[in-house]
């Protein structure tokens, strides 16, 4: 991230703007997009490093081996991305070509937000940015180039999954890290997003009614919604469009959330992360063996575990060894959005 004065200044015009931003391709905006860029770029947040290779030898570029710099493109800012030993560079994913430019020697990339916004828009869909997580991302003291995303707590304690359903059931596209322009943007199509829309007014409906105007509860009742996110996600990449089986299951757990926390504003408590969510996902994910009952076995565990970690701030007052603050820090297993 840029240091100085220039980071002042775009903290100062990120704090002025609304929680959710239209890409108009101004010289901010696109700046701030790709200082997010540059920071993931080789690091354990880059999900286009495992599609770039060698197209001499076909073999793979170690993310370690690339390097990213902020220039320009058409007089606006863009991120360059090389090999720190001169490779010429290929993706093996061809619908990554459609956002990601080839530079003229081949020994490069180019990312440019404009054009990707462009390319957007072009297919119906509303490029945006989202402030919170912004300032998340590069005004915080989370490192983008040694963090991890998917390890952190933020998406569940802030119970994200509203605003991210609001964005979707809108057919706006966040465009603002890798795993948006490799995982949602790149392939995107209209007719696909429209149906994980549809998904989504559902989910937005539904956690209003659950949650109330505040759109949160206490933390145990965010972990289905948090589950519903993931799916979502799904559903809002290429391969995974129109998928019955994960819009059966976003129904399913929308139907059940109630049975884990039936009061939403209740003083409970969570001891850590329930590790039973991974194998809930990987039913829902079997395309080929999917089945209702299958999910509902699996759901069933889990809640069972959930209620096992769920206590009251009495409960935690009678053993001593933890904290209300170390339940609510517990980080969760690392759970990969990115299934493209």
């Amino acid at each position: 991230m840029k240091t100085g004065r220039e980071a002042i200044e775009l903290e100062r015009w990120l704090s002025r703007q609304p929680e959710v931003l239209s890409f108009s391709g101004t010289g901010e905006a696109s700046l701030l997009v790709c200082e997010i860029l540059k920071a993931e770029i080789g690091g354990p947040n880059d999900d286009l490093a495992r599609f770039i290779y060698d197209e001499n030898n076909a073999g793979k570029i170690s993310r370690e081996n690339l390097r990213a710099e902020i220039g320009q493109h058409l007089g606006k800012p863009c991120v360059h991305i090389r090999s720190s030993q001169g490779h010429r560079l290929r993706l093996t994913i061809p619908h990554l070509n459609e956002v990601v430019l080839s530079q003229e020697d081949g020994r490069g990339f180019l990312l440019s937000p404009l054009f990707i916004a462009e390319y957007l828009k072009s297919r119906g869909l509303t490029p945006v940015l989202m402030r919170p997580w912004i300032e998340q991302v590069i005004f915080s003291s989370f490192d983008t180039r040694s963090e991890r995303y998917q390890d952190q707590l933020w998406v569940l304690r802030n119970n994200d999954v509203k605003r991210f359903a609001s964005l979707v059931a809108d057919g706006k596209v966040v465009l603002q890290g890798m795993h948006d322009i490799v995982a949602h943007i790149a392939g995107a199509r209209q007719e696909g997003m429209a149906y994980a829309a549809s998904v989504a007014k559902l989910i937005d409906r539904t956690l209003t009614d659950y949650f109330g105007a505040s759109g949160k509860g206490n933390l145990p009742s965010h972990l289905v919604p948090f589950l519903i996110g993931l799916i979502l996600d799904d559903l809002t990449q290429m391969p995974f469009y129109e998928s019955e089986t994960r819009a059966a299951a976003v129904r399913f757990l929308l139907e059940t959330m109630p049975d884990l926390v039936s009061d939403p504003q209740a003083p409970l408590l969570l001891r850590g992360f329930p590790q039973k969510m991974i194998g809930v996902l990987e039913v829902i994910r079997d395309e080929v063996g999917f089945s209702r009952s299958a999910l509902g076995r699996a759901v069933s565990e889990l809640f069972d575990e959930c209620r096992a970690l769920i206590v009251t701030a009495e409960d935690l007052r009678r053993t001593p060894q933890r904290t209300a603050r170390d339940a609510e820090d517990e980080s969760p297993a690392p759970i990969s959005r990115a299934r493209a």
